[in-house]
């Protein structure tokens, strides 16, 4: 029997522990029957070198304003299309093995195993009662009878009539765990415990910590530290991914082909991929419609790609909301579309590009501090996206916000509000519209410890507002999967959007973003009025 408060191994090997998820961790290291270890399982036992900011040559000019920084990048390519480089191949990846500085049996206390079926995601201990919630509001279908009651702690439901989250909101966040661990909660007034952006893509380029202009070099840092997990995130020193994984990867994702008949007899053959998802907008613009507590909203061009992991992913984030704005660029025929024949790009193609840039000396500097990227799970981030941007040849900004509290009492997440609601609000067509459908592109979101895309963005009548994101940690929930069959919303499901929204309470405990935003002129084609074009679901993830 456990001792009170343990959980004994089932395998009576002896050892107790406290936590299912460290019992599931030991389990999958030391009881498999195999012997190898889960691609699930935290395998780095190296110590995380300091990370170490670099100035260097960026060809940037600053745009900025209070409490947000732009630069913008104008660099072109003579790239036009891509072959992906086998670095090793598949006899050498059946070779397999842990290396020599990584302990199989240590694992990082700043991550945690989600307990999650079919996540597998390593998850920052501080973010799992929130990764745990948006798992929540994900389960269900249309035939679920909660799916139109309101939740307790979603932002539209709220009674208070102040737009800024207060002490007792952002504790009662912080107060459960379905794993039974205790997460402490997080308040602006403290601000050692608020997280920062490891890698600041600004404290690279352009300025200093006290936000003055620094003179462009010409030479790359001089110095170069290994970046560390908080920046690359649990697997941050290993060679390379499991080979069952990379096989995978480079197989691609299952194609669905299925035949219809239409409605003048001829037929057609729709092709959907797996951790695809076209037409999600035009159904979340419906279902802000019909939320009362919505005051007003924005949302992008409606032709984004909603990429979602597949069950056996883990730490592919910032590749999938790449991936997320190209298709933006492939499907509303922006002027890089060229570049995206066909598929979306494939997360080995995506690595492949940003090693390519460094050795051609876009941001040179990141490839001391990654130790490669190819082939690995390592995290990428704005300077990444940056990276790839300018090996590409496509215009595009990056921004980013801060707490100004010493100068106008405001906090990091207050800033991205504002400027997310001008970048929207720029573009809004019809002012008598409750849901203005913009045809702006998503934008690339960085916030501490994992990115996102942003689609849009609401104001509540209580004077709150929500970013309207895809999160490519989810598979997209099975009751917008029904909604999109179905092509009409008849009521209100608050749970489907609490999956899709963050709120600026979940926001408040981030001291700093980042996004990023495509340059140049808006689409002509009126996508929004003419109705969703039925995009072709071929593009193939490799």
């Amino acid at each position: 029997m456990a001792a009170e408060g343990h959980l004994d191994c089932m395998f009576d090997c002896g050892l107790h522990f406290s936590s299912l998820e460290s019992l599931y961790l030991h389990i999958e290291l030391h009881h498999r029957e195999d012997n190898t270890i889960s691609g699930f399982a935290v395998q780095e036992g190296a110590a995380s070198p300091p990370a170490q900011s670099h100035q260097g040559n960026s060809g940037y000019t600053p745009l900025g304003s209070l409490g947000q920084q732009t630069y913008t990048s104008n660099a072109h390519s003579t790239v036009q299309s891509h072959q992906t480089v086998t670095f090793f191949d598949d006899v050498q990846m059946e070779g397999e093995h842990l290396n020599q500085d990584q302990t199989a049996g240590e694992v990082n206390e700043d991550f945690v195993l989600c307990s999650e079926k079919d996540c597998g995601e390593l998850i920052f201990v501080a973010d799992l009662n929130d990764h745990l919630d948006l798992h929540e509001a994900q389960k269900g279908s249309l035939d679920d009878d909660t799916s139109s009651v309101p939740q307790s702690d979603d932002p539209s439901s709220s009674s208070s009539s102040s737009p800024y989250p207060n002490d007792a909101q952002i504790s009662s966040r912080h107060d459960h765990s379905s794993t039974g661990r205790k997460i402490k909660s997080r308040s602006a007034k403290d601000e050692e415990i608020r997280s920062h952006i490891g890698r600041k893509f600004l404290l690279m380029f352009g300025t200093d910590r006290r936000g003055r202009d620094r003179v462009p070099s010409n030479k790359a840092p001089i110095c170069t530290q290994r970046l560390g997990k908080a920046e690359l995130g649990p697997h941050a020193f290993e060679d390379r991914m499991p080979s069952w994984m990379y096989r995978k990867l480079k197989e691609g994702p299952k194609i669905t082909r299925t035949r219809r008949i239409t409605r003048n007899g001829g037929l057609i053959t729709h092709e959907s991929v797996e951790g695809q998802t076209n037409g999600v907008l035009p159904i979340l613009r419906q279902l802000v419609e019909l939320d009362p507590a919505v005051y007003i909203a924005y949302l992008c061009h409606p032709y984004v790609t909603q990429i979602g992991k597949r069950t056996w992913e883990s730490g592919f984030c910032g590749f999938h909301n790449t991936q997320m704005v190209i298709s933006y660029i492939q499907n509303s025929k922006h002027p890089a579309h060229t570049l995206f024949p066909g598929f979306i790009p494939g997360i080995l193609d995506i690595q492949d590009w940003i090693e390519t840039a460094w050795s051609e000396g876009i941001n040179e500097h990141a490839k001391e501090e990654f130790g490669g990227l190819r082939g690995t799970r390592k995290w990428i981030g704005t300077l990444e996206v940056d990276t790839l941007f300018q090996y590409l040849g496509i215009p595009h900004q990056i921004h980013q916000f801060h707490d100004t509290v010493e100068v106008n009492n405001q906090y990091a997440d207050q800033n991205l509000l504002d400027w997310v609601e001008e970048y929207f609000k720029d573009a809004a067509m019809d002012p008598k519209q409750k849901v203005h459908c913009t045809l702006k592109p998503p934008i690339y979101f960085q916030r501490p410890g994992h990115s996102l895309t942003i689609v849009g963005m609401e104001r509540m009548r209580n004077g709150t507002r929500n970013l309207l994101v895809f999160d490519p940690m989810y598979q997209v929930p099975t009751s917008m999967l029904q909604l999109i069959e179905r092509g009409r919303v008849k009521e209100l499901n608050t749970k489907l959007l609490r999956f899709y929204r963050r709120s600026q309470l979940r926001l408040h405990s981030y001291a700093d973003f980042e996004a990023t935003t495509l340059e140049g002129e808006l689409p002509e084609y009126p996508a929004w009025d003419i109705g969703q074009k039925r995009i072709s679901s071929s593009h193939r993830i490799l």
